[in-house]
């Protein structure tokens, strides 16, 4: 006890120290609540269709038409809507970081709705203290219906933050 008075009754050089480290100790845990890190883990899927080219006799692969091929998509398992009759060519979908396979429905406008199941590897990594922990993903394999789905292509297997290409084709059929 003695000591403790000493030092705050003591000289002035050391009491200025022991303020010093204390106001250190307690301000350097504290947090600013902030990630500030992007952290969105988005796969990136295109939606297309093969088009025969009369001129060179040939397939050539279309995006989905703006003001023709209407889309719905939504999540199987969790009542998510994705997106509903969109026409965009470009549809940003989150996996499951749990379960190694995430389920979502494709629907065409007035077409039967094809299911397309994504089976990944997962795994966890440490952003920050704010930012916590993030899945990112690996995929394995793409399993679908064929309804509608010609085929479904794999570009970028690798599911992550920052994602800026794009990671699966889904090709439709024409009708």
């Amino acid at each position: 006890m003695n000591i403790f008075r000493n030092i705050l009754t003591g000289n002035s050089c050391i009491r200025a120290f022991v303020r010093i480290f204390c106001f250190l100790c307690l301000t350097a845990c504290t947090s600013d609540g902030e990630c500030r890190k992007d952290v969105k883990v988005e796969l990136i899927t295109n939606l297309c269709k093969n088009v025969y080219d009369n001129v060179s006799e040939s397939y050539i692969e279309k995006t989905l038409q703006v003001t023709q091929d209407t889309i719905t998509v939504f999540g199987l398992g969790n009542d998510s809507l994705i997106a509903n009759e969109i026409s965009i060519p470009n549809v940003s979908l989150t996996l499951k970081n749990f379960s190694d396979t995430t389920s979502f429905v494709f629907q065409l406008k007035n077409q039967s709705p094809d299911t397309v199941n994504f089976i990944c590897e997962n795994e966890d990594n440490f952003i920050s203290l704010e930012c916590g922990n993030l899945v990112f993903h690996r995929i394995k394999d793409v399993q679908f219906s064929r309804y509608n789905i010609d085929s479904v292509r794999i570009i970028n297997n690798y599911v992550a933050i920052g994602n800026n290409g794009t990671n699966i084709k889904i090709y439709f059929r024409n009708r």
